[in-house]
């Protein structure tokens, strides 16, 4: 009759465990939202406590100079709400209104000298695009995002309006839609210093294989080009898993036209590279040359020697240095991202027409990134860069591992499913003594024997069976410890009764 009842509370264990695995996945997934609250923002960047124009003011507030500056955000109902670094404000809710803006708010801006410039939210950018133009037309207008501003850049009037922030001076992000610039915003945003950036050079008289990290010149310690021939440049990228691959080629439709230093141009469809890499987790960057000669034999990016200034420049560099430095510097460039797949995003960098120059000047970090590029690249003459890269969400949830390969919610899962387990361990260790027995020395011949049997038993059990039944042995042993403290006084009133009548 016992291992009746054994054999069905392992069964009902088993039965419970498969709910525990949804019920565990879902918590990881909630529990990986709550840390991430600022997702709803399109920056991502800062905690919803505060509000965006609560944190555009701080953000003015620790500006350097003391030119007039405003914080400035669009309520769902149309209305202006200005801050100056004081924290004043004012709200305008008519064209009226709005003239007062400035003689209340900032005064200094109606001197001749002065330069205004209002700081909006992300969000206002998206609520109503003509609703731009009630700003002051001679204030330099720029968007937060996170702990920087960009400038903000428009072309054209009403509802064709058109708005683009300058990520750099010659790289520009489009906002025509809220979605597509989150997920371009992060692109740009993120550091390359964890992905090593491999440039390739299709060669028919190369390897037929990639290594798994960069050839290293033996002279200098400096990386070479990774040379490939082209029919095996799709099959050669899962030996780059999460690192940056980087090509120059001429964009025909979707092929990819490469000229070797020899022979005829080579052919590659872009959409088996692009599937490829999303397979292995590559992010693709192609330079777009009219002439796509390929690279010669020495990468810079990476290198054993370090040289002053390159080392920092690099380890510190985003796609957007990256992208930019790739970019002629005279030409401004819209970048736009879309979704390709169910863990990639395409990105296309083209020459912008139409739209204004602006005066910004590059970072002392960007201009490093600059003349790297420089030096690798050479004289090819590219007119953009397309790119194929790891997604957004799909490169936090490869951030969110602990463990290389294993699906973030299978480990986060394990882990809840572990610390409940643990709770329930006394309730499990009965059912698992009844599946597993515990050893006997006598069953051994040696105590080496013995004592490995034992400790396979233990990991099985701490590692396996309690979390496997944790759905089950945890909410026994709750209610147990439940029914222990309403027993509790009953037992204590007992236990004096019988030490009075001893």
């Amino acid at each position: 009759m016992r291992r009746k009842y054994a054999a069905a509370g392992v069964m009902f264990a088993l039965i419970m465990s498969e709910l525990m695995v949804s019920a565990t996945v879902s918590h990881a997934n909630w529990f990986s939202k709550l840390a991430r609250t600022a997702d709803h923002a399109p920056s991502g960047r800062f905690a919803k406590s505060a509000s965006a124009i609560e944190h555009a003011t701080a953000h003015i507030a620790q500006l350097p100079g003391k030119g007039p500056a405003l914080a400035a955000e669009l309520s769902r109902e149309g209305h202006w709400t200005f801050v100056n670094r004081t924290g004043e404000r004012f709200t305008a809710a008519n064209a009226d209104e709005l003239k007062r803006v400035l003689p209340t708010l900032a005064p200094e801006a109606a001197k001749a000298d002065a330069k205004l410039a209002i700081y909006i939210t992300e969000d206002s950018l998206f609520r109503d695009r003509t609703r731009l133009r009630d700003l002051p037309a001679s204030a330099e207008i720029r968007v937060i995002s996170g702990n920087t501003s960009h400038r903000l850049i428009t072309a054209g009037d009403g509802a064709a309006a058109r708005a683009y922030v300058e990520h750099r001076p010659n790289l520009l992000l489009e906002a025509a839609d809220e979605v597509r610039y989150a997920e371009a915003l992060f692109q740009f945003n993120r550091s390359l210093a964890q992905s090593r950036i491999r440039v390739l050079s299709i060669d028919p008289q190369g390897p037929t294989a990639l290594t798994s990290g960069p050839r290293l010149d033996p002279a200098t310690g400096r990386a070479l080009i990774d040379a490939i021939t082209p029919e095996k440049l799709v099959s050669s990228l899962g030996a780059l898993r999460g690192q940056t691959a980087l090509l120059v080629a001429r964009r025909e439709g979707d092929q990819l036209i490469f000229k070797p230093g020899s022979g005829a141009e080579r052919r590659v469809l872009w959409a088996d590279l692009a599937v490829e890499a999303e397979r292995w987790d590559v992010n693709l960057l192609i330079i777009r040359a009219a002439t796509p000669n390929q690279p010669g034999a020495r990468n810079w990016l990476w290198q054993k020697v370090g040289v002053k200034g390159l080392d920092d420049a690099l380890a510190n560099a985003t796609l957007a240095d990256v992208t930019s430095a790739l970019l002629p510097r005279n030409t401004p460039h819209i970048a736009t991202a879309t979704p390709r797949g169910l863990h990639q995003t395409t990105l296309e960098i083209t020459p912008a027409r139409g739209v204004p120059t602006t005066a910004s000047t590059t970072t002392q970090l960007t201009e490093k990134v600059i003349d790297v590029m420089s030096e690798l690249t050479g004289h090819i003459i590219n007119s953009g860069v397309d790119g194929a890269v790891t997604s957004r969400e799909r490169q936090r949830e490869l951030d969110d591992r602990i463990i290389p390969g294993i699906p973030a919610n299978i480990q986060w899962g394990y882990i809840v499913a572990l610390m409940l387990g643990i709770f329930g361990a006394p309730v499990a260790r009965g059912w698992w003594q009844r599946l597993w027995p515990t050893e006997t020395r006598a069953d051994y011949a040696g105590a080496a024997g013995y004592w490995a049997a034992r400790s396979v038993r233990m990991l099985a059990f701490g590692a396996v069976f309690v979390p496997l039944v944790a759905i089950a042995s945890a909410p026994v042993q709750a209610i147990a410890k439940l029914w222990e403290l309403i027993t509790a006084p009953m037992r204590f009133w007992r236990w004096m009764r019988a030490r009075s009548t001893a």
